[in-house]
């Protein structure tokens, strides 16, 4: 699944793009599917830093266990923190049946983007060149839909 804000990250983690594809495709038609995805996203990263910087984890080591963990709070800027907190927040009620809103996916694939790009930048060895401006996903679906088309 390509992304139109996410390809920045397919060259290092593929599964990440994809996931930010997902989000994307999905942000219209089943917001709640869009924010499971985010949620993954943001999980995916957190355990790629615990791995690659040889955090040591807690006994529970569940999302909100990892990002409370002390090692994570002097590695991770708080405003990323907030960020991921937010969307594994919402992507834990939209798994649950919360009802959920385009804006609001809208919004947190615009915090997700920013949680990647610092990711990009500080794990990937990414350069700010490297980033894309961010497009909303109901242009992002648009584009999408005019670049499978020219692909075909």
């Amino acid at each position: 699944m390509r992304s139109q804000n996410f390809e920045f990250l397919r060259g290092h983690r593929p599964e990440l793009a994809t996931l930010g594809g997902f989000a994307e495709r999905y942000c219209a038609t089943d917001p709640a599917s869009a924010l499971v995805k985010l949620r993954i996203l943001v999980e995916q990263i957190v355990e790629i830093i615990y791995d690659e910087q040889r955090l040591p984890k807690p006994y529970r080591a569940g999302l909100n266990d990892l990002l409370n963990e002390p090692v994570f709070i002097d590695l991770v800027p708080r405003v990323i923190q907030e960020k991921i907190h937010t969307i594994r927040i919402r992507g834990n009620k939209a798994a649950h049946g919360g009802r959920i809103q385009e804006a609001l996916v809208s919004s947190l694939i615009r915090e997700t983007f920013d949680v990647a790009c610092w990711f990009h930048l500080m794990f990937n060895g990414g350069k700010r060149s490297d980033l894309p401006s961010f497009v909303e996903p109901s242009d992002a679906a648009t584009v999408s839909k005019g670049q499978l088309k020219r692909e075909k």
